[in-house]
Order: structure tokens, then sequence, then C-alpha cells
């Protein structure tokens, strides 16, 4: 992806989050910070790549080495540390089943995001809706389904607020906020919605009426919001709109409006693949399709 701003090229590699990541860490610490923070992340990306492989003792190595160097760091890099880095940690946390400590440790990144948040870092606030993300698989994998649903609930509505008070005037590192915002945003609605729907239909694909509690606890909190003003800045979310829509008649047991509205959703070549693959995975599991 590349941005043109003014007369500077930005190439975006990976995504507009990263680019956000590399640029705060280069204009925040100095050559040597730099360099040690590159180490610690390293490390802790390790840590969580070789634990999903199955290399427990490798990956202990890894947090082991990277929390030494985390102690002796000075205070800006352990600051940027514990936002962008120790989420691996977490989440290695959460791939080991320490649910305990994957909890304290999202918990505790919430909180520092939180405080740079405060300070003009508006854009860490993804960070935020990622580790209560965490919160919410965690939750699930305990059995806590109504925390689950109650976690992702409040993470669309947390989103859906940001989406209306981003300072547009405002620039990160010359770019314009809502450039970097724009596809960050929409892909974490997406990312939120399909993957608490997703999870619902699967684990009841054969109590129906089960499956429709759930999911009503989930979407009626949502149903009041109203994407069309985000439509001028991203036509993308007319869809969730339309969707919203749709489980709302589910969940009200207008199953005849579900089914037609969901099949006008699934033909709609402009709606998002994955929104799309839980709708067609809800009528194959009741026998719609």
């Amino acid at each position: 992806m590349e941005l043109l701003v003014e007369n500077s090229t930005y190439d975006i590699v990976g995504s507009p989050y990263q680019f956000y990541v590399d640029f705060t860490v280069k204009d925040l610490l100095n050559e040597e910070e730099h360099k040690i923070f590159d180490q610690i992340n390293a490390h802790y990306a390790a840590c969580f790549s070789l634990i999903k492989t199955k290399d427990p003792v490798l990956a202990s190595q890894n947090l082991e080495q990277g929390n030494a160097l985390l102690e002796q760091s000075a205070s800006m890099v352990k600051k940027l540390v514990n936002v962008f880095c120790l989420p691996f940690i977490s989440y290695y946390y959460y791939k080991i089943k320490d649910y305990k400590s994957a909890i304290d440790k999202s918990n505790f990144i919430i909180a520092k995001v939180t405080e740079l948040e405060s300070a003009n870092h508006e854009y860490l606030f993804f960070c935020k809706i990622q580790q209560q993300q965490n919160l919410g698989r965690i939750s699930w994998a305990t059995g806590d389904i109504e925390k689950t649903v109650k976690i992702h609930t409040q993470c669309v509505l947390d989103i859906y607020d940001k989406a209306g008070n981003w300072d547009i005037n405002r620039s990160i590192h010359n770019v314009p906020v809502m450039v970097l915002v724009e596809n960050t945003q929409y892909l974490f609605f997406i990312q939120v919605i399909t993957e608490m729907l997703a999870r619902l239909v699967s684990r009841f694909k054969t109590e129906k009426v089960v499956a429709v509690s759930w999911i009503k606890l989930f979407i009626e909190p949502l149903r009041t919001l109203n994407f069309d003003h985000l439509a001028p800045y991203d036509p993308r979310y007319r869809a969730f709109d339309s969707y919203l829509r749709m489980f709302g008649d589910l969940v009200d047991g207008n199953e005849e409006g579900f089914v037609e509205e969901a099949s006008a959703f699934l033909d709609n070549s402009l709606f998002d693949e994955e929104m799309k693959k839980v709708v067609g995975r809800y009528l194959y599991y009741f026998g719609y399709i």
C-alpha cells in the first residue's frame, strides 16, 4: 500500500499499523535504544512463534532473554515495548493455557496503552482493542460464553464510538490520521463481529435455538448503530447496516426475512468475504442450503 502525502511518498509495508509502529519507534528512540527495542521485539516474537511450533524450551529461553534486556532498558524503550511487543507474550501465555498470566498481561498492556493514548498517541487505540479481544478469547477458552459475547459487543461499541471521534485534521508523521485509520478501523469491525458470530454458529451448529439466543445477546446492543455516517469515508461500511439488520430479523424470529436478506447479502460482490462466510455457515448448518 502506498500513501502519497504532500511531497512525500510513504511505502507502507505490511499494514498502516506497522507503518505507525515503525515511525513511532524511530521518532521516540535514539539509535542505540532502537536497537535494543528491536532485540526485545525479536525475542518476544520468537517466543510466540516457537510456542506455535511446539518448541516450549526455546520459546521460554527467548522470553527470558527478552525480559532480561527489558529490565536494563531506558524508560521510553520500556513504554514502547509494553504496547508494541508485550502482546506477543500475552498470546504466548494464551497458547500454553496459562490464562491467569495471559489475562494479567493483557490488562497491563491495556493500562499502558491508555497512558500513551492520553499523551497524543491516538492510533494506539487499536492495540487496546486487540487486547480486549484477547481477553474475550481467553473467556471463550475457559467456557465463559456470556463474558466472551459481552467483551466482543463492547469492542464493537468502542470502535464505533471512536470512529466518530478521530481528529480528522490531525496527522501522524505527516500522514493524515484518516488515511491510517480507514482500513485498520474497517478490518477491526470485520474481525470482531465475524469472529464472535463464527464462534457461536460453529459451537452451537446442532442447537439452533441456543445459537440464536447467544447471537441475540451479541447483536441486540448493536442494532441501534448506524454505519451510514461512516460511508462517506468508506462505502464498504454500508455492509454493516445490512448485516445487523439481517441478524436482527433472525433474533426477532423473522426467519423468512433473514434468509431472503442473507441470500441478497451473499450475492453482493461489494460485501466482505469473511462476513459472507458466517452467513453461509449459518444457512448451511441449519439446513437452509
